[in-house]
């Protein structure tokens, strides 16, 4: 986690030219953007079998945090 800091050339000097941390869209990626994905669908589920009122209440709560989205 040390190299989110560095910069390119800084890598490239550690690691050689071309080091990769891993692949884009490689299984490490898309796993986390399946889990991401999954969060989002079972947040989504949950909403829309909540109560009225807790709809309500969460609509209202995001509405403040979020007032450019509503």
């Amino acid at each position: 986690m040390s190299e989110f800091w560095m910069s390119y050339e800084m890598i490239a000097r550690r690691y050689g030219p071309g080091y990769q941390g891993y692949p884009l869209f490689g299984a490490v990626h898309l796993g986390e953007l399946e889990a991401v994905a999954v969060c989002i669908l079972l947040t989504a589920r949950w909403y829309r079998r909540s109560p009225e009122r807790t709809r309500r209440r969460w609509h209202s709560c995001l509405a403040r945090r979020c007032p450019f989205t509503f």
